[in-house]
């Protein structure tokens, strides 16, 4: 096993992430609650304990170098290890055990609220505890290790993970209300063909191109508005710029808004929820909300 750099400490790789995530050191420090002077030394530390530059410094903002893109990932992981360690550790002095779970803010899913609610009883031995995560992640956390179980939409890319389809309901189009197609019983794709569409943020091109419908374009790119990250930005981008995109149907439950209006669309796949876990992980406490998982949505 190679060595570790003897200097790297997780408070370093904790202001990494957050200057990566922010790309700007004034945000950086204002959400890790520090001056940007240690900020900036901690940074420099880094980059001079690995021997390479990780950040493109200007004057208003910071660029990852491809150094930086590489560590990103893995220093997401190693701090969200570190956690769960601890938190395993905590859970195993008090008797008890934990589970970090998951979930996006997109539908409210009967699926994911009974298995939540399965284990919130005071009497469970099994203690849950819920991340959202927002469409910049479709993996809710799982791919990177900040949690041990996630309810996932597929289609996303998964190396790693282990994902079993759990339920489905169909995707809708979500229009301003003053739109023609606006209260229509259904619509097509084509109908949609001229409009311009709010897309999802580019890390996974699958995911991205499922909620653009592109395999049903016949060949033709979309014309593209800008990305959304959550349920309220999709919505108010659609009711104050005219955009249009898609949603699965409980979105249109969830989510009633009066400038907004949400169509079946005809022809097209409908939306599948999973639950998935970390291939290789064999945790009791996993495979029991798991179990409960599969048996919710038999039932």
């Amino acid at each position: 096993m190679a060595d570790l750099p003897p200097n790297v400490t997780l408070a370093q790789l904790s202001y990494f992430v957050a200057v990566a995530e922010e790309l700007n050191f004034t945000r950086a420090a204002e959400r890790l609650h520090v001056s940007q002077s240690p900020l900036s030394q901690a940074i420099k530390a880094l980059e001079t304990t690995l021997g390479v530059a990780l950040l493109e410094r200007t004057s208003r903002h910071a660029e990852l170098t491809p150094a930086g893109e590489e560590l990103l990932p893995a220093a997401r992981a190693a701090l969200a290890a570190v956690e769960h360690a601890v938190g395993v550790a905590r859970a195993a002095g008090e008797g008890e055990q934990r589970l970090r779970v998951g979930f996006l803010a997109f539908g409210a899913c009967d699926v994911i609220d009974r298995s939540l609610a399965a284990f919130a009883a005071p009497v469970s031995d099994l203690r849950l505890e819920t991340r959202q995560a927002d469409f910049s992640d479709p993996t809710a956390g799982l791919g990177a290790g900040s949690v041990d179980a996630a309810f996932i939409r597929l289609p996303v890319t998964s190396p790693g993970l282990e994902l079993e389809p759990l339920t489905s309901e169909p995707r809708v189009a979500v229009l301003p209300a003053w739109h023609p197609f606006a209260g229509r019983e259904q619509i097509e794709l084509g109908d949609l063909a001229d409009e311009h569409w709010l897309q999802m943020p580019g890390r996974d091109q699958l995911w991205r191109d499922f909620w653009l419908a592109t395999a049903h374009r016949d060949g033709m790119a979309p014309l593209l508005g800008p990305e959304i990250r959550t349920i309220d930005e999709q919505l108010a981008a659609t009711a104050t710029g005219g955009y249009v995109s898609l949603a699965p149907a409980s979105v249109a439950s969830s989510y009633p808004r009066p400038g907004i209006s949400y169509v079946p669309v005809a022809g097209i796949e409908p939306s599948t929820v999973a639950i998935g876990w970390r291939r290789g992980d064999q945790r009791e406490s996993l495979r029991r909300f798991v179990d409960a998982a599969r048996e919710l949505a038999a039932d």
